[in-house]
């Protein structure tokens, strides 16, 4: 419950700052959060001029940064180019591993026998 108090504050503490806030319907991802034509509705009706999704599934899908790009609207997070290379689990574990970041250790090889 406490870490739950900490995320409201820390959410209301960011919104306040904004000029305009869409409260949208709970359900399955696909009808919300993670509908990229959604959210560039939105985004077009409200004549914003970014998009900051959080740290979420829409912030994985490439495909919304680049709609938004499109449309004139600033996407604030990675670009379209950079979610395709490392939204890859395995092409990110690879890169980590060539810079020297630690990683876990694994096969190497895909788990398509799974």
């Amino acid at each position: 419950m406490y870490k739950e108090k900490i995320l409201v504050l820390f959410i209301l503490e960011y919104i306040q700052y904004g000029d305009e806030y869409v409260d949208v319907v709970d359900g399955p991802s696909y009808m919300n959060y993670s509908n990229c034509e959604f959210i560039l509705e939105i985004a077009k009706q409200f004549c914003v001029q970014a998009v900051w999704t959080g740290w979420n599934h829409p912030l994985e899908n490439p495909k919304l940064s680049e709609l938004l790009r499109q449309h004139g609207i600033i996407f604030i997070g990675p670009s379209e180019k950079t979610m395709l290379i490392l939204g890859d689990k395995i092409t990110s574990t690879i890169i980590a591993q060539n810079v020297d970041l630690p990683t876990l250790l694994w096969s190497g090889s895909s788990n398509s026998k799974i």
